[in-house]
């Protein structure tokens, strides 16, 4: 007697759900429409001054172009291992030379020697060719981070973030190189989802800007030996061949100031810096063994990541956790963090509209993080960012591989 109500109540349940779910597959399916367009129009129409500013400076404002580009010029004057060991009388070497000797030059042998051609023109048409290489590098990484999105209106929005985002541009304003290095690591993360080795060979090059090599370092360690002894064995040769002819002073030079630059930087360091030292002073014995019980725990914590959610899942855990630790983890270089969210859309394994969804406004939250400059942050903006994706990501991976087996994630190659 009681039975039909019941069931109408039970089909009456049901028409709800189906409701309430139609009306949840339309709410995404108008945030994917709108969200992407309106971020879009956003940044055209308040950043394009951003743009021009920074691709229309001139070499006088660009200090820091000046300072690699002395670098490779100093490899021309007979005496290229003054570049690590240095000069007695600094004011007779400019006027012998006619340049500033660069002092503390953090950077491999190599990048002074790839800059040897801009050299050879004036240093206006110079730093015009530099820019061009930052778009062409930005330009890459835009694109690289927006394949990974399914809709066509996030992949443009994805691309003009990038394009506009300040501390991108600011590579191109000062004559930085971490538009080069997030490119570069980008595309060996991509190649090594293929290839591990090749891809371990391509990441094996941030070398040549040792403050950003904690993170592609990271991305290497859960594979096999050989695909890390791959990696350490490139690194090896782009780094230390070029010291076979400056000689063993040139080397402990570089070493010198690497080391004293990651020990200033540790204490906080330069007002640029974004990483876990702009938040936390390791000074000390004791901070040093905090710093280096955090890389050790990022070890352990990406290698389980890697069982658990994959290569790709491993990867964008591993860039963000090299952004926050690098001792010297400076704004321009945080391009990177587009690679960190190309990887995390690589391996959502969620419905394709809500992976786009997700990342599309982690791209979104980024941007503004990038150009939010709030006066005395108890915490960065973009620190903030990466610490709650990282941790964010990597709770969802732990959780989403409760109720399958760990991957299987040696390379076959």
């Amino acid at each position: 007697m009681t039975s039909e109500p019941a069931e109408d109540a039970g089909a009456s349940r049901s028409q709800d759900s189906a409701r309430t779910s139609v009306w949840g597959i339309a709410g995404v399916r108008t945030l994917l429409l709108l969200a992407p367009v309106a971020f879009a129009a956003y940044a055209l129409m308040t950043r394009i001054d951003d743009v021009r500013e920074a691709y229309g400076s001139s070499v006088r404002s660009a200090g820091d172009f000046s300072y690699l580009r002395n670098a490779a010029r100093t490899l021309r004057t007979g005496e290229p291992q003054a570049l690590y060991e240095g000069v007695a009388d600094r004011e007779a070497w400019r006027a012998e030379h006619g340049f500033n000797l660069p002092g503390s030059y953090p950077y491999a042998p190599a990048v002074a020697y790839a800059m040897l051609p801009l050299t050879v023109v004036d240093s206006g048409p110079a730093f015009t060719i530099w820019k061009g290489g930052v778009a062409l590098a930005s330009a890459g990484l835009a694109l690289a981070a927006a394949s990974q999105f399914r809709s066509r209106l996030w992949q443009v929005a994805v691309v003009l973030a990038l394009i506009t985002w300040w501390p991108v541009l600011l590579n191109a304003k000062i004559g930085q190189t971490g538009a080069f290095i997030a490119a570069l690591v980008a595309l060996g993360s991509l190649v090594l989802l293929r290839n591990r080795r090749f891809g371990a060979a391509l990441l094996a090059l941030s070398v040549l800007k040792p403050s950003t090599i904690l993170g592609p370092a990271l991305i290497v360690w859960p594979e096999r030996p050989r695909v890390w002894l791959t990696c350490a064995g490139v690194a090896a040769i782009v780094a230390l061949l070029p010291f076979l002819w400056l000689g063993p002073e040139a080397l402990f030079g570089w070493i010198d100031i690497l080391r004293g630059t990651a020990s200033r930087d540790l204490t906080g360091g330069h007002s640029y810096n974004q990483g876990l030292t702009a938040l936390i002073g390791f000074e000390g014995l004791a901070g040093r063994l905090a710093f280096v019980a955090l890389i050790v725990a990022s070890m352990l914590g990406v290698n389980e990541i890697h069982k658990r959610g994959g290569v790709a899942a491993a990867a964008a855990v591993a860039v963000l956790v090299g952004l926050l630790l690098n001792p010297h983890s400076l704004i321009y270089e945080w391009g990177l963090a587009f690679a960190s969210v190309m990887l995390i859309r690589r391996s959502l394994t969620v419905a394709p509209q809500s992976a786009d969804l997700v990342c599309g406004l982690l791209i979104v939250t980024l941007f503004f993080a990038g150009h939010w400059e709030p006066r005395d942050p108890i915490i960065k903006p973009l620190t903030a960012w990466a610490l709650a994706t990282g941790v964010a990501f990597a709770l969802y991976t732990v959780w989403s591989a409760r109720d399958r087996p760990r991957l299987l994630t040696q390379p076959a190659t």
